[in-house]
């Protein structure tokens, strides 16, 4: 079914902008199963782009037991997303409507010789479908990026809603690949992991405040096996497709 229309972001075209426009317009994956995902977890899980290590790919989904609407609105508060991302100095909107939605993001990184990581990404939405909702964003500009693009998908499901995030993010050559590929990756799946289950928390308990939601996000965090998700990379399913337009 389709669920969005591509449309050109404005930013920096990689390998992935097409496959994400896809996921956009034919849903669902057939690679995806919510009935096998328990309903406080998040199931993440690594995507390997060939011949390229440090391309970070990844597919995230969990249950929210959230109204669709509530689970929507912590989405789109790009004003609260640093509350989330604990290795970020700086995120923040850019611009606005009636501009595209544009976003600052600034990682620290923890060694000494290499600077922070300072991106922008450009997004649009779609809630033309009151039942499913597209975020997508795509980088316009970064220091020690060559590209990134992803795509949100929120499916309304009784009572509750179905989160799915596609992202896919390729680091500059240079300095940061001095890390290797496994602090890269090791780094990334933790960082997302501890976003992704935040919202989740912040959706699920609204009265909880951040330093509980966050307490808790690194909890589960915990239980989450990085080494065995690093290992069992899947690869994206529609990688080498193109768009129609």
């Amino acid at each position: 079914t389709a669920i969005g229309h591509a449309k050109d972001l404005g930013g920096v075209k990689s390998r992935y902008t097409g496959p994400v426009e896809l996921v956009a317009k034919h849903w669902p994956p057939p690679d995806l199963h919510f009935d096998k995902i328990p309903t406080d977890a998040l199931d993440l899980q690594a995507l390997a782009t060939p011949e390229n290590d440090y391309y970070v790919g990844v597919r995230q989904a969990m249950h929210v037991n959230a109204p669709f609407e509530a689970v929507a609105k912590v989405v789109a508060n790009f004003g609260e997303y640093q509350k989330y991302f604990p290795t970020y100095k700086e995120i923040r909107i850019v611009e606005e409507a009636p501009k595209p939605l544009l976003t600052y993001w600034e990682q620290i990184v923890s060694v000494f010789f290499v600077p922070n990581i300072k991106f922008y990404l450009t997004h649009d939405i779609d809630t033309k479908n009151p039942k499913r909702f597209t975020f997508r964003y795509q980088m316009k500009e970064a220091n020690l990026l060559e590209s990134c693009d992803g795509i949100i998908v929120l499916e309304k499901s009784g009572n509750t809603t179905r989160y799915t995030e596609y992202s896919f993010a390729e680091t500059s050559p240079g300095i940061l690949r001095t890390l290797g590929s496994g602090v890269v990756w090791s780094d990334s799946l933790k960082s997302y992991y501890l976003a992704t289950m935040g919202m989740k928390l912040r959706a699920e308990n609204p009265s909880w405040n951040f330093e509980k939601i966050m307490e808790t996000s690194k909890t589960r965090y915990e239980t989450f096996d990085v080494d065995a998700a690093l290992e069992k990379k899947g690869s994206f399913y529609l990688l080498g497709k193109t768009a129609e337009k």
